[in-house]
């Protein structure tokens, strides 16, 4: 299975989305496996196998995604449809034409596009809101296709041709969201001039990522060549993503391929990567049922399903056991065989489903709770909750929390000594571990490598530092010559008796 992508900005919002999927989790299981038979379906019905704009049928095609400057160019027939540049909209490039002075693109060059007695219109497009005046996404002549009517989201047809006014269908615009919305006309008859014939509207809908009738007009726009894309003042649709002509009456079955295909990646659900609807069961199939989904999701049947928020990414089964790569500041996955934890000095917050740091910068254990300390970093103590730094000299790793002052055990190749850190034992001392100086066991032994005398202070010689000749003594004990005379270690006795 493809690995997952993620790179999902974690704000509150987006942290009570994931709360809702963790707690619907095992209804997304058993949805995910009824979207099966309907991925099935669709590959039955060749979604995606050949594109559309490979139909000679097609006439117009234009793309705010394929735009490369400010020039409006649609690239089936070459038509040129004046100058505005395009913006981005919920992350998908269009024509904004929601004025003023911008409700429509006229054509300025190219050929003459124009409908027969069988055609379709298509397009993607984010309604303006204020419906006060007519919203119009095609112009032929004096005819508006795909316009809603003042006042109201209702779509149809403006009949100005032959003066009967808008005939509307059962089609709503949707304002605030992206739409794909289309018309089509089988057969219209010219009657002595009189084109009659009846327009079908089919709608998109992001809840099923299918396209379906919506109702019909009698009204149609045979015979007429494309005046515009949008309308006169006040009359633009909004932002137009895409706008389609064809000179057939296209299926349902295949305008349902044209949405998939068509469909704004900006739009898919965040368990995809791509996609070709909305939802999380809608992510482009990679072949042989693989879904591309996004990082954080693993595939279950046909949908994508989020990864416990501990995992960057993971295999089937999605907990936190499951991970394959783990997000930032955190350690594990299955390059390490672990589950993923957080690094030291970080601790998992339920609600912000990630690693955060701990509020001391010198604690590296704060599990309960960020502002609770339950372990230091090296060079400090843990006191009350927090972390202290050791006052004992020389470079100390650990120290009394009681007595900051005095050092455990020491870093850097340094041995603990007397409570302090020493790059050599000092006088009097010998290196007892590989990290700690004791003091020599012999009174007045300066050098006693593990533990046995090799120098003593002056004026006292021998493995166990007795006094030499000339050195003060109380008793012959006293002296390496074992005579002590006087009070002083000598060599020999003379006629005084030592």
């Amino acid at each position: 299975m493809a690995a997952a992508r993620r790179a999902r900005t974690s704000g509150p919002s987006e942290r009570r989305r994931r709360a809702a999927r963790g707690a619907a989790r095992a209804g997304l299981r058993a949805r995910a496996l009824a979207a099966a038979a309907i991925a099935l379906a669709l590959a039955v019905a060749g979604v995606g196998a050949v594109s559309f704009r490979d139909d000679a049928a097609l006439v117009f095609d234009l793309d705010a995604s394929a735009q490369t400057d400010a020039t409006v160019t649609e690239t089936k027939a070459g038509v040129t449809l004046g100058t505005l540049a395009t913006t981005i909209e919920d992350g998908v490039p269009c024509w904004d034409l929601s004025g003023p002075g911008t409700e429509r693109l006229t054509p300025t060059a190219g050929p003459s596009v124009s409908l027969g007695a069988s055609y379709t219109l298509a397009a993607w497009v984010k309604w303006r809101a204020d419906a006060t005046a007519p919203r119009t996404l095609f112009r032929f002549g004096s005819n508006s296709e795909l316009a809603t009517s003042a006042g109201s989201n209702d779509i149809g047809s403006l009949d100005g041709r032959y003066g009967n006014g808008l005939r509307l269908s059962l089609s709503d615009a949707r304002p605030g969201q992206w739409q794909f919305v289309s018309v089509r006309v089988d057969l219209a008859v010219d009657t002595l001039g009189i084109w009659a014939g009846t327009s079908i509207y089919v709608d998109g809908l992001p809840t099923s990522n299918t396209v379906v009738a919506q109702g019909t007009a009698l009204s149609v726009s045979s015979g007429l060549a494309l005046s515009s894309i949008g309308h006169n003042t006040g009359h633009g649709p909004g932002c137009v993503h895409l706008a389609l002509v064809w000179n057939r009456a296209v299926p349902i079955s295949e305008l349902n391929d044209v949405y998939h295909e068509t469909f704004p990646q900006a739009l898919c659900d965040p368990a995809c990567a791509s996609c070709w609807g909305g939802t999380d069961t809608s992510c482009t199939d990679l072949g042989g049922g693989v879904r591309d989904c996004a990082d954080g999701y693993f595939q279950l049947a046909s949908a994508c399903l989020q990864c416990e928020p501990q995992c960057a990414t993971c295999t089937d089964g999605g907990t936190a056991n499951d991970c394959i790569t783990c997000p930032a500041n955190s350690s594990g996955g299955a390059e390490s065989g672990a589950p993923c934890t957080c690094n030291a000095g970080w601790m998992y917050d339920v609600l912000e489903e990630a690693c955060v740091a701990c509020a001391d910068p010198n604690c590296v254990d704060c599990s309960v709770s960020a502002s609770v300390c339950l372990g230091c970093a090296s060079g400090t103590a843990l006191v009350s909750a927090a972390c202290s730094v050791c006052t004992a000299s020389g470079t100390c790793d650990t120290c009394d929390a009681a007595n900051l002052g005095v050092c455990l055990s020491c870093g850097g190749g340094e041995l603990l000594e007397e409570g302090g850190c020493v790059a050599t034992c000092s006088s009097g001392y010998y290196a007892d571990t590989v990290s700690t100086c004791a003091a020599c066991s012999v009174e007045r032994c300066t050098t006693c490598p593990l533990d046995t005398c090799a120098a003593c202070e002056a004026g006292y010689e021998g493995l166990t530092c007795l006094a030499s000749a000339g050195t003060s003594c109380a008793v012959n004990a006293d002296c390496a010559s074992s005579l002590c005379s006087g009070g002083v270690c000598v060599l020999a006795c003379d006629d005084v008796a030592c």
